[in-house]
């Protein structure tokens, strides 16, 4: 009775004495356990063994572009930030004349293969009536040239007359066959050349008047335009009355008329004269074509003509590609998916082919260098796949990637050889099994980002593996200290793959459900 007084009088003597059975409890359960911060029981566990590097993301792809050849820029497309598709026409020249060759050339690989399939399938006779009607009417508009062509040299005989006997006689005076120049003069070389031209324009006029133009229409009106004589003369008569020694002379007045007359009657002939040569070329021509056609149409399934017209088609295919190879060469075309980083061109301005015109980089896909000591090197493959984060986004948000590019010689760093490897990114809006990466697919990346790549070497999976703190090296030998019952035993163990978080394979000397113990100091 007079403890428990005194107990109430003193409480906190019951506080002390009932701590002190707890404490004496827990180290009894201490020393009797086998789960505590110095001892681990033996499991099986997935280990990986990785290498972590950093690096800068970079597009995988960029490109300064500009124009195969110099012109005026017609259109500009796109804007610095668009996103822009492989082949899509970003910039181009003007081409209206290229554009018409293309079109051309279309044109006749279209004619070709339409005279391939008449041979190789035969004509109609109502096609064959066709073509006939088409020679026809070019040999009929060849006699209408030809008839033309008379009244054409007709009208030049006349004008060459006019010029010679007219215009330019008042400045000579004949005597047998030879002519004198009699106008005031101040250059009696030139003068002399001038009655030699005189004498031989006028018989080569004679010639010309006597030459058969009914028959040789188109030979005789080159004859005619080719008056060298004529020519010659009027242009040696046009410097010698403007010489300036006889430029105030008044007297030479109607003399210079007669010559400027004389040479616009030149020039109208001259022109008459190409005009209707054409147009007789012309009709020649498209009788050739005519002809051909018909003799297409109508040799049916004929062996070599078939392969002739075959090589034709080749031909006419391969010009429409020359023409748009080309007219490609007056567009700036997006290599690859990308994304617009600069427009250094105006509209209108006139592009140079040497300078940059528009500067571009892929747009979603990155890749990341990163640099790798020899030892790391030796572990890495092509197409091995990695983890990659970025700083900007936290290590909570990861790609998928995968190694692209290990460099098979070494870069020395201040005597350390390392090697440069390339990661590429996958796209950071699909994981790598090409499915939506949800947890990214906000994430816009860009070129520079800091980005930590891990690689992993080696992994295996359901292993024994104990932590690295309970292991003990001495001579080259691992130990461990094992519990079995109250006694702690020191076993030799054999250990294989180091994991990143600290836990070490055991390839032999324990078992699965054994504990170990920290080696005491």
């Amino acid at each position: 009775m007079n403890y428990l007084n005194k107990l109430k009088k003193h409480p906190y003597i019951v506080v002390i004495s009932l701590l002190s059975v707890l404490i004496l409890i827990f180290f009894i359960l201490k020393s009797n356990s086998t789960d505590t911060n110095n001892n681990y029981k033996i499991s099986r566990n997935t280990l990986e063994e990785s290498i972590e590097v950093t690096g800068k993301t970079k597009p995988i792809s960029s490109s300064e572009l500009n124009f195969e050849r110099s012109g005026v820029i017609s259109a500009i497309n796109v804007k610095v930030g668009n996103n822009v598709r492989r082949g899509q026409t970003l910039a181009s020249l003007s081409s209206v004349d290229l554009v018409a060759q293309v079109s051309q050339a279309a044109a006749a690989l279209e004619s070709a293969q339409a005279n391939l399939n008449a041979i190789t399938q035969g004509a109609r006779p109502e096609e064959i009536a066709v073509k006939e009607q088409v020679l026809a009417s070019a040999k009929s508009d060849y006699d209408m040239q030809k008839n033309q062509g008379t009244d054409t040299f007709n009208n030049v005989i006349n004008s060459y007359n006019d010029i010679l006997f007219f215009k330019l006689s008042n400045l000579f005076t004949q005597s047998s066959d030879n002519y004198r120049y009699i106008i005031n003069n101040c250059d009696q070389t030139l003068a002399s050349k001038i009655e030699l031209n005189y004498k031989n324009a006028i018989s080569d006029y004679n010639n010309l008047k006597n030459l058969d133009v009914s028959n040789h229409v188109d030979e005789v009106l080159l004859v005619a335009k080719n008056q060298i004589e004529l020519k010659n003369l009027i242009n040696n008569v046009s410097s010698i009355v403007t010489a300036n020694c006889v430029v105030n002379d008044s007297t030479l007045t109607t003399a210079r008329t007669y010559v400027s007359s004389a040479k616009a009657s030149l020039t109208a002939a001259t022109t008459e004269l190409n005009t209707r040569i054409n147009s007789i070329n012309s009709a020649k021509n498209a009788i050739d074509r005519a002809q051909k056609d018909l003799t297409l149409v109508s040799a049916g399934g004929d062996k070599n003509k078939i392969e002739i017209q075959r090589a034709a088609v080749s031909q006419a295919a391969a010009g429409l590609e020359n023409a748009r190879a080309q007219l490609a060469k007056n567009m700036i075309r997006a290599p690859y998916d990308g994304i617009i980083t600069a427009v250094n061109v105006d509209l209108g301005s006139l592009a140079v082919a040497s300078k940059s015109a528009i500067s571009m980089m892929s747009g979603n896909v990155f890749e990341i260098e990163i640099k790798l000591s020899e030892i790391d090197a030796a572990k890495i493959s092509l197409n091995q796949s990695a983890e990659i984060t970025l700083d900007a986004f936290g290590g909570d948000v990861k790609w998928p990637g995968t190694v692209t590019r290990i460099d098979p010689s070494a870069t020395d760093n201040n005597g350390v050889s390392n090697y440069k490897a390339i990661v590429s990114m996958l796209d950071n809006k699909k994981d790598s099994n090409d499915n939506p990466n949800k947890d990214n697919k906000d994430h816009n990346v860009k070129a520079g980002m800091t980005a930590n790549v891990k690689l992993t070497t080696n992994k295996k999976e359901n292993v024994l593996s104990v932590p690295n703190k309970y292991l003990k090296t001495t001579g080259g030998e691992t130990h461990v200290m094992v519990i079995e019952g109250k006694k702690s035993i020191d076993k030799k163990i054999e250990i294989g793959l180091r994991g990143d978080n600290g836990e070490v394979e055991v390839l032999s000397g324990l078992s699965e459900g054994d504990v170990v113990e920290v080696y005491k100091k």
